[in-house]
């Protein structure tokens, strides 16, 4: 079974080019509009996304940004939404291949614990280190979530299998290319917003984009788990 298209929950979704163009970096000042209005926001209020399933959810600060300060609020969020939230430990994010022992073992330990797959949420360079983590060891995840995070031509041409994406992308972004933060193929959503790539972090929409996708494969899960206990085989694809 498929997550619901894009269209279907009227959410913009197309085939992005290899070229875009980044906003001056100076736009990046309307970040501050987007950390003051997230707290009085439906998304934040928990009145517009589903509640969550209990399920983990590992959540990475990006380039120069901490655990400590940078995901405090949406992993607080996440919590009062019924995730169970996880900090990767990492106090100032310098690299992927820096970081990437630390949080491959953090995730092994929660998958460990909770004995849940994991979904996995990064912030621009935070989500190309949690694409390597989750193809490193792709059977304890369920999904990957990547805010404003380009992709490669590598990337591009071997996608994850078996996992559900959402890549997020604002094209005011005055910081990476917005046109290569995104990827077609299937199990795949990629959904703009409006805000800037330093605010994302405390932007409502991209709260609401994320609620509502790991709702979805909160919901992909539980119809995957019930149909190993019938009798008979179900093609998922029937599904």
């Amino acid at each position: 079974m498929a997550l619901a298209p894009a269209s279907e929950r009227g959410i913009h979704s197309e085939a992005l080019p290899l070229q875009g163009g980044i906003k001056p970096f100076w736009s990046e000042a309307n970040a501050v509009r987007e950390f003051l209005e997230l707290p009085v926001s439906e998304e934040w209020n928990y009145n517009e996304v589903p509640p969550g399933d209990g399920s983990p959810v590992l959540v990475l600060p990006g380039f120069s940004e901490s655990d400590f300060m940078h995901t405090v609020p949406i992993r607080s969020w996440l919590g009062g939404l019924g995730y169970s939230p996880h900090s990767s430990g990492i106090s100032l994010f310098l690299a992927p291949n820096i970081h990437f022992t630390q949080v491959d073992r953090v995730s092994r330990d929660i998958f460990e614990k909770e004995g849940i797959k994991i979904n996995i949420v990064g912030h621009s360079m935070g989500g190309v280190l949690a694409r390597r983590i989750v193809r490193n060891n792709p059977k304890i995840f369920r999904s990957v979530v990547t805010i404003s995070t380009p992709f490669t031509q590598e990337e591009r041409g071997r996608p994850l299998e078996g996992i559900k994406q959402l890549n997020v992308y604002t094209k005011d972004d005055g910081v990476v290319n917005w046109s290569r933060c995104s990827i077609d193929g299937e199990n795949i959503q990629n959904e703009e917003i409006h805000g800037t790539h330093s605010g994302e972090l405390w932007n409502h929409l991209m709260y609401g984009a994320l609620g509502n996708f790991l709702a979805e494969v909160s919901k992909y899960e539980e119809i995957e788990a019930a149909k190993k206990r019938l009798p008979f085989p179900v093609s998922s694809k029937a599904a």
